[in-house]
């Protein structure tokens, strides 16, 4: 995972005045797991980082276009029947090393 995004999680974390711990008794994922996330030593699952994007009160919206991930919008034509155009990135493309 990037370290831009890995640091957004921290720095939206710590706006939200959390600590690693209050994160996580509110998603149940574990304290150095939620911490090697966010030094960047660890990619989260989709599952994981919808998890804690709830836990810390950031969309997942807000994060994927953080990540450069553009989201598919409302009445856009589907070019490839899933919502993104053939040139888009996916969470595939994203989650490979960089």
């Amino acid at each position: 995972m990037g370290l831009l995004r890995s640091e957004f999680l921290r720095r939206k974390r710590q706006e939200a005045g959390l600590s690693l711990r209050a994160v996580e008794e509110r998603t149940g994922i574990s304290f150095n797991h939620i911490a090697d996330i966010e030094t960047g030593k660890r990619m989260p699952s989709v599952d994981v980082l919808h998890r804690l994007c709830e836990g810390i009160g950031v969309s997942m919206h807000e994060y994927l276009v953080e990540a450069g991930i553009p989201y598919p919008k409302k009445g856009k034509k589907k070019m490839d029947g899933k919502g993104f155009e053939p040139s888009t990135p996916t969470l595939r493309t994203w989650c490979s090393p960089s």
